[in-house]
This record gives structure tokens, C-alpha cells and sequence, in this order.
């Protein structure tokens, strides 16, 4: 699996950028410049990517209140401030890989709102569109795109009907005589994150040809070529070694933390890591038209305070969210191996099989995280639990086709892609299942039995294209997300 108005400038900082902070970001600029040479064009491209609505800090392995909004407009302004005040060589440049939605409370509660008030807030120059934007629908984040002060880019989707792009393919900006362009790409994964209704209103277009199209008018208006990429490390190498005319790219969507660029030919990969943790800092020097020097890092981001613009969020979502919805007898605990069973899931799956009146359910090992802690069940419980806007589906499947798919699951079984099922059970023997039970019965190969899933599997996702490649009167969409199932069973059981 994978997971914003406008304020005034008063409100951007009430973090402290502290002096160790301060100290690097000098010796930073002094470790790019070359001495004497006052005609050159010195630029700082600032990236975030995958933030996916932490727009509040939060405790990791290595430390606690790491990332946080606050904490990120801080270092942002005071490196713009240290730019500005360096000459008039200096520029700077701030951009997202995209997948600023999902995955967080916040986010979840106000579809984005706050993420791009935030990014209008620190005056991002573009964005790229991640396969999570569609989360809450793709009406609600064109008119987050139609709010945001800032394009977005993607050369690979476009309106199914007019043929036209959805969001910008690139875009060239002029900074210090030189002119850049930047365009994005997203990953064809936006078929597991979004619902069928909005997929049949897109084209998705192979990123290689949607790259050749634009690549001609990019060449001609530009003198740079950034990639913002919404692909991956791997793809983005990969694309690398096919386009070795791209200058640098910037990644996002496997949350890869590169401390420092890989290099595919002459170009660099930059990426952040996920969820705002990090502030990535790429320094640049112009001669003329040409990139004469390169550096960069990665700095961490850290917090003590909220912020005015995320309190504000903050003080709407915490009445909601810390609504009590029932009462659970007894902690429901989560997996320790992706393929175990465990009380949690199937508490998660036996609502979804019973609301659909399924045969059996299914849902991927990646789809629940946490444990649910005995006493007092709150719907901030839920949402961290279930962090993902999954759709419940019913599928027909053929006794033989879930004997495949459960083969597949077992190739899987050490992996998030391991499918964890309620009412279906069956044992491993030389790779594969064997002995496959639904309640009880032995699968009959011929017979057509009922599936309640998610829209995640049904576009593809960890499923090696079974489910995806059936024909489309054999899947039945819901309007309800498997959370708001959830939740509707809590509040009605009361204690349970």
C-alpha cells in the first residue's frame, strides 16, 4: 500500500531553527561557491515527497517529534532568508514528489485541505501527482489542485474523453537567466489507490511515450531538465539509463532515504525518505548555461511546538477524533510475520464478510497496522489502524481462480503482498496451497463463489493480476470504505 484557504505570512514560523542548524546551512553555501567568480548562478532546490498528511510531528526508531509542518516552513524560510541575503545570485526552488494524501488522521479528516494550505503557506513552486492524490476521489483533489498556488505536474495521465492532460506535463521557470524545466511522471500503482469510477475517467499513458512527447518543447524552451518523479527508485534508474538528457531527478514514492544521490550516466537521484522527516537540499552552481557543481544532504526535521496552522486543524480534528465508539473486552493484536494469523485481521475481515455477504474475505497483509488496545475504542483508534481509504468490493471468482490466487499468496507469504483471508483457509505443500477450505467445505475448482475485497486488490494490487483481469460484470463496487464499516459495527456493538 502505499498514503491541503491561505494564511498570512505571520503564521509561517514558531519552530526555532536552533544554531547547529544554522552553522551547516552556512557551510553548505560556502562548500558550493567558488571563490572569485562572482558571475555565478548559485541555486538551492529544496524537495519534500511522500509526506501523506504528517503534517504533525511523530516519534520514529531515532527520534522523537521528528518531521512536523512547523519544524519544515522553519528550515525552509531560513534558508529562502539565507539566500536572499547572500546576493542576488542566489535562488531557491521548492518541490514535492507528490503523495501528499492518505495515511494520517488529519488528512484523512479534511481530504487534503490542510496539506495544501500548508504547501500554499511555504510557497511550494510545483508538485508532483502521486498515486494517492485519487484517495478521496478525483473531484476532491482537482479542486485542491484549482486551491493550491502551485501547479501540478504529470505528462502520463490525461482526461479520458477530451485526450487532454489532466495537470500540467512540465513546466519552465527562469531563475537567474537559466531555464529550467521540470515535469512529472506518476506510477501506474494510481490503479490500486483510486476507485473505478474515477480510473474510467483517465488515460494512463506508458511513461516512456508521454516523456517523448514532451521532450522535444522541453529541450527547445530549456537550458536544464529536472525530473520529479512519482516512479520509484527503481523505475527512476531504470529511466535513467534510457534518458540520459535529464539532469537530475528527484524521486518520491518508495520512501527511500538517499543520504546521498545515486548516479545512473551524468545523472543524480535525489530522495527524501516519507512523511516529512526529512528536508532534502540540493545545491547548485551555474556557469553560463552549464552546471559547473552539485551537492547535497539530507536534513532532519524536528519539532517542540504545533504550529498556528496545524493547531488549527488540530483543535477540529480533536473533538472528532477522540469521540469514544465503543468498548473492546480484550486487545486484538496484529501480525508478527505478514503470513499469521492474527485477532486483528480477522476481526477486520469478519465485518467485511459479513456486511457483503461473502463466501469469504480478503484483504493484503499491508492493509492494517497497529493493534487495537483493550478499553475505551476511540475513532482515532481506527484511523491508525487502518490508515488507508479501501472500498469494500465483491468479486466472482471461479474455484480455480482463487486456487491461483491463493498460490500466489503463498509465493508472498514474507511479504506485505501475503493476502490474509477470513472463511478460507488452506495448507502450504511444495509452494503452493493445498487443501483449500471455505467455511469448511473443500473449494470445488467449478463453482462461483462470492469475494468481498478491497478496490486495492481489484485494480491489481498483490494479486498478479487475477482479479484485475476478470471481466467487469464480475465486480460489484461499494460506496463504503472498510474503515467506515468498521467503525458502524464498533458503535453498534457497543462492548465487545
Amino acid at each position: 500500500m502505499v498514503f491541503t484557504g491561505t494564511l498570512t505570512s505571520k503564521l509561517l514560523i514558531t519552530s526555532v531553527i536552533a544554531a547547529p542548524v544554522a552553522l551547516l546551512i552556512a557551510l553548505t553555501f560556502a562548500s558550493a561557491c567558488f571563490a572569485g567568480e562572482e558571475t555565478a548562478v548559485h541555486l538551492t532546490i529544496l524537495h519534500t515527497n511522500d509526506t501523506h498528511g504528517f503534517l504533525t510531528s511523530f516519534d520514529t526508531e531515532k527520534a522523537y517529534n521528528a518531521g512536523g509542518a512547523p519544524g519544515r516552513a522553519a528550515l525552509i524560510n531560513e534558508i529562502r532568508q539565507s539566500n536572499a541575503e547572500a546576493g542576488e545570485n542566489r535562488f531557491t526552488l521548492l518541490l514535492d514528489g507528490g503523495d501528499i494524501l492518505e495515511n494520517n488522521a488529519m488528512s484523512n479528516f479534511f481530504k487534503g485541505e490542510a496539506d495544501i494550505e500548508f504547501m500554499n503557506l511555504v510557497k511550494y513552486d510545483a508538485m508532483s501527482f502521486g498515486n494517492h492524490e485519487f484517495g478521496f476521489g478525483m473531484d476532491n483533489f482537482m479542486a485542491l489542485a484549482k486551491k493550491a498556488s502551485f501547479p501540478v505536474l504529470c505528462a502520463n495521465v490525461l482526461d479520458a474523453k477530451t485526450k487532454e492532460y489532466l495537470f500540467k506535463p512540465y513546466i519552465v521557470k527562469e531563475i537567474g537567466g537559466i531555464k529550467i524545466a521540470i515535469f512529472g511522471l506518476t506510477s501506474h500503482t494510481l490503479f490500486y489507490n483510486s476507485s473505478a469510477s474515477d480510473l474510467a475517467r483517465i488515460e494512463f499513458v506508458d511513461k516512456d511515450a508521454a516523456y517523448a512527447r514532451i521532450l522535444p518543447e522541453m529541450k527547445e524552451k530549456s537550458d536544464y531538465i529536472i525530473f520529479l518523479s512519482h516512479l520509484g527508485i527503481e523505475e527512476d534508474r531504470e529511466f535513467a539509463k534510457k534518458h540520459p538528457e535529464i539532469n537530475i531527478i528527484i524521486g518520491s514514492h518508495s520512501h527511500t532515504f538517499l543520504e546521498k544521490p545515486e548516479k545512473i550516466g551524468d545523472i543524480h537521484i535525489f530522495q527524501a525518505g516519507k512523511y516529512g522527516e526529512c528536508l532534502g537540499r540540493i545545491n547548485l552552481a551555474f556557469k553560463g548555461k552549464k552546471a559547473v557543481s552539485i551537492n547535497s544532504r539530507l536534513i532532519n526535521i524536528s519539532e517542540r511546538t504545533s504550529g498556528e496552522l496545524v493547531k488549527k486543524y488540530k483543535d477540529l480534528l480533536d473533538p472528532q477524533i477522540n469521540v469514544k465508539i465503543g468498548e473492546l473486552g480484550a486487545t486484538l493484536e496484529n501480525m508478527s510475520k505478514y503470513e499469521q494469523k492474527t485477532p486483528l485481521f480477522e476481526f477486520v475481515l469478519k465485518i467485511l464478510h459479513d456486511a457483503m455477504k461473502a463466501d469469504f474475505s480478503m484483504e493484503t497483509a499491508a492493509s492494517i497496522s497497529g493493534r487495537l488496545e483493550a478499553g475505551p475504542v476511540q475513532l482515532k483508534n481506527i484511523f491508525r489502524i487502518m490508515p488507508y481509504n479501501n472500498f469494500a468490493v465483491i468479486v466472482k471468482m471461479s474455484g480455480s481462480e482463487i486456487k491461483k490466487l491463493m498460490d500466489y499468496s503463498v509465493s508472498k507469504k514474507k511479504t506485505p503482498f501475503f493476502i490474509q483471508t477470513y472463511a478460507l483457509t488452506f495448507d502450504e505443500a511444495n509452494g503452493a496451497a493445498a487443501n483449500i477450505k471455505i467455511k469448511g467445505q473443500a473449494l470445488d475448482e467449478n463453482k462461483i463463489y462470492s469475494v468481498a475485497t478491497d478496490n486495492y486488490m481489484t485494480a491489481g494490487g498483490a494479486e498478479d493480476g487475477i482479479i484485475k483481469n476478470l471481466p467487469a460484470e464480475r465486480k460489484e463496487y461499494s460506496d463504503k470504505l472498510i474503515r467506515d464499516l468498521v467503525i458502524e459495527y464498533i458503535k453498534k456493538s457497543g462492548k465487545f
